[in-house]
């Protein structure tokens, strides 16, 4: 059960309240997902400034 909590980024308490009220916590996305989130926000920017420079 710890680690299904700390996998939702819940505390143990939280995780097995929302369990007991019948909610399915999910888990946070692994951290390779925020950084290609990243890279694409970035690209998007850089993107828009260079056609801004012209």
């Amino acid at each position: 059960m710890t680690l299904m909590a700390k996998r939702c980024g819940l505390s143990l308490s939280e995780y097995l309240r929302q369990r007991a009220l019948g909610y399915e916590p999910g888990g946070h996305p692994p951290k390779e997902a925020f950084d290609v989130l990243d890279q694409h926000t970035n690209n998007k920017t850089r993107s828009r400034d260079s056609s801004h420079q012209r």
